[in-house]
């Protein structure tokens, strides 16, 4: 029988034949979309493992979408985390059952790294200063694996004893107190150590010399935010690599620190953060709160956030570099660096650039500095900086009328 010439034009078939047709690469994109956001979270959340990131995807913390979909691959990630490959594995069977702390507090582990390139130290005002710093020194409750990063200028006792102190009054702001320490030989055998835990009822032990997988928690620690701090400055220079330098070291460390405590422990069978457990309270994390370390962030003029005149043809803001939050203000207040002074101040009326757009916007091909933190801060000399790059006429400095002194913003 001849078919009608209806039948001939239409291609889908009769219609009592039609299906829903499902077209694959609408698929692909729609999963390339959800791989892309969920890459953008691994950013902020300070390059934290996508396992952890699709648990606070099943918590509603993110997108839920984002639970089940591939992982991406992040390249800073590649670049800053590659260790050996394993070669064996320890045997799961006949493995005694340790029984560990049952309350946060109870056993407390330390220990100290230091690090091979100088730390910046920022400022709130006034000259910048030439210290630097050099250690950081990681508590690691057992409990329930927050952490606490106490930066240090000197390895000496009286300053890591201060950050005995400081750690001590964060666990009382939570209600913890702290009955024992576990530490490496070394500077935690300082007298002044051992006699500030005597004075406070705090038990002391100490791993073997040479052992120090006995203080496997806090190398552990330390390994994790070394790697977390290094991908951070990895991505961020990759994308502003005149601006950006490992001596920014210091937050990325306490960025880093930050994003491990609000997300899930993977060995918790709830799933609940380092901070829950260590506080024995719900605390959900904000994702607006987090943006990607190191990110160009625009500052309001002073005259505007103050209502006073500003020519209304003038730049009505000033550029900035994004050092993770403020520690002492809302979580809403973040710390930026200004490219032009050196100078650290807490900022609420921002914009941020997470994506670094505007990056080659400034530049447009050019490689020169932009900035002059570097110099100001003593990390680069006048020598280093190429040849055309002379002071730049929006360089902001200190009035004079402002009293010349340093205000140090605290790392912790």
């Amino acid at each position: 029988m001849p078919q009608s010439h209806s039948d001939i034009n239409d291609l889908q078939g009769p219609k009592e034949k039609r299906h829903p047709v499902v077209i694959e690469e609408e698929l692909e994109r729609k999963a390339m979309r959800e791989e892309a956001e969920l890459l953008q979270y691994h950013y902020r959340y300070a390059h934290a493992s996508f396992n952890k990131l699709q648990t606070m995807a099943r918590q509603r913390i993110i997108p839920r979408k984002l639970a089940n979909c591939r992982q991406p691959v992040c390249a800073a990630c590649m670049y800053g985390k590659a260790t050996k490959k394993q070669w064996r594995h320890k045997s799961p069977h006949n493995k005694a059952e340790s029984v560990g702390p049952t309350r946060p507090g109870q056993v407390v582990s330390v220990d100290q790294m230091k690090s091979p390139t100088p730390g910046f130290i920022a400022q709130g005002r006034g000259i910048l200063t030439t210290a630097r710093c050099w250690y950081a020194t990681v508590y690691v409750d057992q409990y329930s694996s927050l952490g606490y990063l106490y930066l240090q200028k000197t390895s000496s006792a009286e300053e890591t004893l201060l950050g005995k102190t400081a750690f001590e009054y964060y666990c009382a702001q939570h209600g913890v107190k702290v009955e024992h320490y576990h530490a490496d030989n070394g500077i935690f055998r300082a007298h002044k150590w051992v006699l500030d835990c005597r004075a406070k009822g705090q038990g002391l032990t100490f791993a073997g010399v040479n052992a120090h997988h006995q203080n496997g928690m806090a190398e552990a620690r330390i390994r994790r935010l070394q790697e977390m701090a290094r991908t951070m400055l990895i991505h961020a220079k990759s994308k502003w690599p005149q601006e950006i330098s490992a001596n920014l070291w210091p937050y990325t460390m306490r960025t880093a620190n930050e994003a491990n405590n609000i997300t899930p422990k993977m060995t918790d069978k709830r799933r609940r953060s380092p901070m829950e457990l260590f506080a024995n309270t719900r605390v959900a994390s904000n994702p607006k709160h987090w943006q990607h370390f190191g990110c160009p962030v625009y500052v309001l003029k002073e005259e505007l956030q103050s209502g006073k005149f500003h020519h209304k043809w003038k730049l009505r803001s000033r550029l900035g570099i994004y050092l993770g939050r403020s520690p002492q203000h809302a979580r809403s207040v973040a710390l930026v660096l200004n490219i032009h002074t050196g100078l650290v101040s807490p900022q609420f009326h921002v914009k941020l650039d997470t994506a670094f757009d505007t990056i080659s916007q400034i530049y447009k091909g050019e490689t020169k500095h932009l900035s002059l933190w570097q110099l100001k801060a003593g990390f680069l000399t006048s020598k280093m900086i190429p040849k055309g790059k002379k002071a730049n006429k929006q360089t902001e400095t200190v009035p004079p009328s402002q009293p010349v002194q340093r205000q140090q913003v605290p790392f912790s």
